[in-house]
């Protein structure tokens, strides 16, 4: 490395290790909240479909025959919830307010929009959520990222004034949210964000890690910068991912960007 560079060089790593840090809390934060959101939503009467941030029908089910409500009726990935009993819904909010004044049990008129913007109408029984799908699809993938964060922050105690040190926590951290916060991205949303930014986060830290660990490599030592250029480039498409969330005039717009943060 150019001595030159160094004192500069010395300083971004000084940042990056605040940022890591940062995030951290952040994860720490939103993985003492998951707990509360999937309990709210486990005692919310289910329509028997999950849906996106943008009210579309994801294609997450159990695996097998339809056993969910929507699914049995027929509703495909892409459908766009506007409407429960003929009152227009606009985001997610929305719907966990007029769920959670209805029962299990009850039959409720859900109107929804096909890509093509055909409308459809299912008269849904609700029920409730069940346990064995919330042991799949929550409380194991969550103990999984537990695991994950558990290390990275376990790491980042260890190594925190290492540059791999660093990457490493990033990694664990990042691959945690993705792990741990899926149940969230399909049922609450209020993560949605953090989940969309840490997609490209652990492509970033693979690079970083990649590129010091076990030991630096030439491309590393002669051009310092290269180990931080993953993060700039997960930065730009966070944001542009961002742009393209809540837009509910544009309700597919979203998974393109996600295509490129994968």
């Amino acid at each position: 490395m150019n001595k030159n560079t160094q004192p500069w060089t010395d300083r971004l790593e000084h940042y990056f290790g605040m940022l890591v840090l940062l995030y951290q809390g952040i994860v720490l934060v939103a993985f003492l909240a998951l707990p509360f959101l999937a309990y709210n939503y486990y005692k919310t009467p289910f329509p028997g479909a999950f849906f996106e941030h943008t009210l579309l029908v994801n294609n997450i089910r159990p695996p097998g025959e339809p056993r969910w409500e929507l699914y049995k009726q027929g509703a495909q990935f892409g459908d766009q919830l506007i409407a429960i009993n003929d009152q227009p819904v606009e985001n997610a909010a929305e719907v966990r307010q007029i769920l959670r004044g209805y029962f299990p049990g009850e039959t409720h008129r859900f109107t929804f929009r096909n890509r093509s913007g055909e409308i459809h109408y299912f008269n849904v029984v609700l029920t409730r959520f069940e346990f064995q799908d919330l042991l799949w699809f929550f409380i194991i993938p969550l103990f999984v990222a537990l695991v994950f964060v558990g290390v990275a922050f376990w790491i980042y105690s260890l190594r925190r004034n290492e540059t791999s040190g660093r990457a490493f926590a990033m990694l664990g951290s990042a691959g945690a949210v993705v792990i741990g916060a899926l149940f969230e991205l399909h049922t609450t949303h209020y993560l949605t964000p953090l989940w969309s930014l840490s997609v490209p986060l652990v492509g970033a830290a693979m690079l970083h890690l990649g590129l010091v660990f076990p030991q630096e490599a030439r491309l590393a030592l002669r051009y310092p910068t290269w180990r931080w250029v993953g993060y700039a480039l997960a930065a730009g498409l966070g944001v542009y991912s961002f742009t393209t969330l809540w837009d509910m005039q544009a309700p597919y717009a979203y998974i393109t960007a996600w295509q490129y943060l994968y």
